[in-house]
């Protein structure tokens, strides 16, 4: 197996499986960053979803909103923007509601490298195209567009390419990979 496709088999179960700071809340509710592991920070990635047999949410509320994203959705992913204490409210499936907060850090202030940790916001200033997850020294399988004034979580340069950062794409909740040019820190 190549390593590009190795290297999106572990991210892509970095995705999934909860991280070190993964938990289940008291109410039952599944908390935890993506990718980098350890506890949540401002502008990088956040999944939360409650799942109980047939259960399920189909609407996670944030408050304060989340970054490019509405207050309510039905997504499972959300970025916090800023520290402090985020508040979660999850509507399931049947009709019932679950609350919980998560303790939010400030941003991270550096690329955290292949290592893991707390990925740095990005601000986008100018459209640049997300590549999906399968680098291998080209940028390839066109992933959609990012908008000039959108933003990133990015979690490490490649070592062979230090000018392509691998990403998370606020907006459409998709990781992938993106040339450094048209990023500025912050959000």
């Amino acid at each position: 197996m190549s390593h590009s496709r190795i290297l999106g088999a572990v991210l892509g179960a970095a995705l999934l499986v909860p991280a070190g700071a993964s938990a289940a809340t008291a109410s039952g509710i599944d908390v935890h960053t993506i990718f980098g592991g350890g506890s949540a920070h401002a502008g990088a990635p956040v999944y939360v979803a409650f799942h109980r047999g047939a259960l399920h949410s189909t609407q996670v509320c944030w408050s304060p909103a989340p970054v490019d994203r509405p207050a309510c959705s039905a997504s499972k992913f959300g970025v916090p923007a800023r520290a402090g204490t985020q508040k979660l409210t999850l509507t399931l499936s049947d009709g019932s509601t679950r609350r919980t907060t998560l303790a939010v850090a400030a941003a991270a202030t550096k690329l955290p490298g292949t290592s893991g940790g707390p990925a740095r916001p990005m601000h986008v200033t100018c459209e640049t195209t997300l590549y999906g997850n399968g680098y291998d020294g080209r940028l390839r399988d066109d992933a959609g567009p990012i908008p000039a004034g959108g933003h990133v979580a990015a979690y490490y340069r490649v070592p062979k390419h230090p000018r392509i950062v691998q990403v998370w794409d606020d907006t459409s909740a998709n990781a992938g990979f993106i040339s450094d040019r048209c990023l500025k820190p912050g959000f």
